[in-house]
């Protein structure tokens, strides 16, 4: 057959491609024996993992409408059982150097982690890798250590929160390693563990001066593709534009309706800033008490301002319901959630008479607190 009758095949979608690559993942993780770790086979599975997630976001960001997001939700891959596997895989070899990437990949990933494996973990690094240049990577996987309670050691009155402990481990790393650029990661994520604390002075100057470390230890540092300086540029964003006490970006949008709407024109009154969407159960729930609130509180002195990301019939649709009694920014490609660098739903963030910001956090009843004493506040008086 001659060149010029040859038909061109067209490329693969890039989600073909993608469902292909966890698919050769699978295969050579199920022709790799079990019974012996190996980084080799701990990469095979957390790259198969990392594969069928990126297919499952790539399908969920182009859903059509809600319903469909909640079919595209229920093939999420399944991360418990990933999780499982690597856990039984590195379990027995904590003590090698190999094992902290993937001791740092399970606590950046699961956020079901139990409690005592995230003590196992703990233990490990501090018996075997305080010292060594790879565990940068673990200290700052170490924000996302999580806990349900305390635990009390025998013949002690109390112990530190898991966190708590983290936080002096990485004071560790910080003093001990002889890395420059581990000691800054460390003094990094102390920065970032340490915001949720508070916002006030003391903690503020605690964080600049482990960024400036960081800053001076760690620049040009990356991980993975990940690289140190954009984390700290994303610390630096978040501490002048979305601490308590700081002038919250203003919002230039639309409404459900596609009407133009912007954050700076509710200024003298407080506002109620709520991040939510329609397929997160925590958010209906959270609909309710807004709905109290909206209620109860004077329109004059203060508003309740929706950032919505579902598609805009689904806002409409809540909207008649009277399930909403207030506007919301439209977000369905969420630029103003990640403006506000928004990871869960739902959130509130209040704001004074002058826009700036009092609270961050849950709804509920310490927003409505913070709102309370706000519209209480006597003209001039000082907070």
């Amino acid at each position: 057959m001659s060149s010029t009758n040859r038909k061109e095949k067209a490329p693969l979608p890039a989600e073909t491609c993608l469902h292909l690559l966890a698919l050769i993942c699978a295969l050579t993780l199920s022709l790799s024996s079990t019974s012996e770790a190996s980084p080799e086979l701990a990469e095979s599975l957390t790259q198969n993992y990392e594969l069928s997630y990126e297919s499952w976001l790539s399908e969920l960001e182009r859903a059509p409408n809600e319903q469909a997001r909640r079919i595209v939700m229920a093939k999420r891959p399944d991360l418990a059982s990933y999780s499982t596997r690597l856990k039984t895989l590195i379990s027995e070899s904590l003590s090698e150097p190999w094992t902290l990437e993937y001791a740092s990949w399970l606590l950046e990933n699961d956020i079901a982690l139990d409690y005592d494996y995230q003590v196992k973990l703990l233990d490990a690094v501090e018996g075997y890798h305080l010292l060594r240049p790879e565990v940068g990577r673990f200290a700052l996987a170490m924000i996302h250590l999580r806990e349900a309670s305390p635990r009390a050691k025998p013949n002690q009155p109390s112990t530190l929160t898991l966190r708590g402990r983290g936080m002096d481990t990485l004071e560790v790393i910080k003093r001990r390693n002889p890395q420059p650029s581990v000691q800054g990661q460390a003094a990094l994520a102390i920065s970032i563990m340490l915001s949720a604390i508070g916002d006030d002075g003391v903690i503020m100057k605690r964080r600049l001066e482990n960024i400036r470390e960081a800053v001076i230890k760690s620049e040009g540092t990356t991980i993975g593709n990940l690289a140190i300086n954009d984390i700290i540029k994303e610390e630096l964003y978040k501490i002048n534009n979305l601490s308590k006490g700081a002038k919250a970006p203003n919002i230039v949008g639309t409404d459900s309706a596609r009407r133009s709407l912007e954050l700076s024109s509710y200024q003298g009154r407080v506002v109620m800033l709520v991040f939510w969407s329609a397929w997160d159960k925590s958010s209906i729930t959270a609909l309710e008490i807004l709905k109290k609130a909206h209620e109860s509180k004077p329109s004059a002195l203060f508003a309740i301002l929706g950032v919505n990301t579902d598609d805009f019939m689904t806002l409409r649709r809540m909207e008649a319901e009277n399930m909403i009694e207030w506007k919301s920014f439209s977000d369905p490609q969420k630029q103003i959630a990640k403006q506000y660098r928004m990871r869960a739903t739902p959130y509130c963030i209040v704001l004074d008479k002058q826009g700036m910001i009092s609270y961050r956090g849950n709804v509920g009843s310490f927003a409505n607190a913070v709102v309370d004493g706000l519209l209480s506040a006597r003209p001039g008086a000082t907070k």
